[in-house]
């Protein structure tokens, strides 16, 4: 009876170890095909780089890991040209996408069921773009350039629910 007590730990061991490494997957790191789509995203010409930001988001209920990557440029060039010259590159590419206009500012481009492509125009008084690449890169970068605009590349990996703007 002595070896029954001794191997039921053993086994409530085992079986726990089990059950904890069949739990979701989330990755802590975007895989490498992650950097080649945002290095896929021709950016207009005569943008100069200013800063980037990095972030990442799991979904509990899909078992789903998202990660973004966003950047800021400065340009002489109209925001209505720099989503232009968008629209030619998409055009011009074998991608399929879905153009989402949310407003003048803010343009959504559906690229798959997983992957997305926003671009925006960033004024003086946009708190999000100030407090990722901070207030004074902003500042600066308002001063030098007649537009500021963002790129924000994300991609979603695991059994994620598709995007809903993707066509079924």
């Amino acid at each position: 009876m002595s070896r029954r007590l001794l191997g039921l730990p053993l086994v409530l061991f085992v079986a726990v170890l089990a059950q904890s490494s069949c739990g979701p997957r989330y990755l802590t790191e975007p895989p490498s095909e992650f950097d080649e789509y945002v290095e896929s995203i021709s950016v207009p010409a005569g943008s100069v780089l200013l800063g980037t930001y990095s972030t990442r988001w799991t979904s509990p209920e899909e078992i789903c890991t998202g990660f973004g990557h966003d950047r800021l440029y400065g340009t002489s060039n109209a925001f209505t040209e720099v989503v232009g010259a968008l629209d030619q590159s998409f055009d011009a590419g074998d991608r399929d996408y879905v153009k989402v206009v949310h407003d003048a500012d803010s343009i959504t481009y559906v690229l798959s069921d997983v992957s997305t492509l926003g671009v925006y125009h960033v004024g003086a008084a946009d708190a999000a773009t100030r407090l990722r690449h901070g207030a004074e890169v902003v500042a600066e970068g308002l001063e030098q350039y007649g537009t500021l605009f963002g790129l924000a590349a994300e991609h979603s990996y695991g059994k994620c629910v598709p995007h809903p703007w993707w066509p079924q």
